[in-house]
């Protein structure tokens, strides 16, 4: 892990907590194997996940005969024979997507049926949740709370693997507490994209939903929110403005940037004065920046270079007195 210094390393005393915040690993399973142990490393009291945690590509693995397989990824067909295969399944869940081994006849009727293909990989994202979920129970110190939310790429139907499993906490639309000192509540919502993500809403939707949720706070000055699209206009929000074909638009040899947050969750912000704000959504603008007295952090994502990216932040009481971003 490399260890980028942005205040004091130093844990802070009891009467505070020390939290680890990542997100947006698009199911690169690598990546959360290093979450969970950074969270052991850095000795933190939380390690929260943001959202978009899952996958967007199922990858067929089809057998064509006695101990050979077939499948297209990277735009190019591969060959592999059996002893070959857990190799392959391990590297393309490292780069965030599913492999799925299935038979000529399968993979025949997944082609032609949408619906199919469609259940075939929603059962894949909430086995490969579930297998994650397990395998923090077993690797996660049982001090160390474990917070996952959701991103607007998530499917709605995986929602009930966070509230059933019993090593997850899940907070969308509900108030939990770190370590009974600091309440929290995740927001999987954001303002619409381009994409059509399954969880987009107007910025007046997002508004009254974030509003909602903050009604249920009791101590606003101990207050951390992981709100996945970031504030609009914040620094960290910018991301490639894209052409009709939703390709990055280039000038004098440089990626176009916008700021592309959202406006409802700016004004939340600047209204409440939470006392931190997890942000993501963005993967290329990482950074922090304070809006009145609230910290806002998005760790930006490298997912598919199966790089960890994460902010590790010490509170105490009503003040954040240390954050360093790492990352490795």
């Amino acid at each position: 892990m490399r260890l980028s210094f942005l205040g004091r390393k130093k844990k802070s005393e009891k009467k505070g907590i020390r939290i680890l915040y990542t997100t947006d690993l698009h199911g690169a399973e690598i990546v959360w194997r290093k979450s969970l142990s950074a969270a052991k490393i850095y000795n933190v009291d939380a390690l929260i996940v943001g959202g978009d945690i899952t996958g967007k590509m199922l990858i067929p693995i089809v057998k064509v005969g006695e101990g050979k397989y077939e499948y297209y990824f990277m735009k190019k067909i591969h060959h592999i024979t059996q002893s070959e295969l857990q190799k392959v399944i391990d590297e393309i869940y490292n780069m965030g997507y599913y492999p799925y081994v299935t038979n000529e006849d399968e993979y025949r009727e997944l082609a032609e049926n949408k619906d199919k293909l469609d259940e075939v990989f929603l059962q894949v994202m909430k086995d490969t949740l579930v297998r994650w979920l397990d395998l923090a129970n077993d690797r996660l110190p049982d001090n160390i709370q474990l917070i996952v939310t959701m991103g607007n790429d998530d499917r709605l139907e995986l929602d009930e693997v966070l509230v059933n499993h019993p090593r997850a906490e899940y907070s969308e639309g509900r108030v939990i507490y770190i370590k009974d000192k600091y309440e929290f509540f995740g927001c999987s919502w954001v303002n619409p994209t381009p994409w059509d993500s399954p969880r987009e809403e107007s910025e007046e939707e997002l508004y009254k939903r974030l509003n909602k949720y903050w009604s249920m706070i009791k101590d606003p000055r101990r207050t951390v929110l992981e709100i996945h699209a970031p504030p609009f206009q914040s620094t960290i929000d910018e991301a490639p403005l894209l052409d009709e074909n939703f390709n990055p638009v280039v000038r004098s040899g440089r990626v176009v940037k916008i700021p592309v947050g959202s406006k409802a969750v700016k004004k939340f912000i600047k209204e409440k004065q939470p006392l931190l704000v997890l942000s993501g959504h963005i993967h290329e603008s990482p950074g922090s920046v304070k809006i009145g007295k609230t910290w806002v952090v998005n760790p930006g994502s490298e997912y598919s270079e199966a790089i960890f990216k994460g902010f590790l932040i010490d509170i105490d009481d009503t003040e954040i007195k240390a954050m360093n971003r790492i990352e490795g």
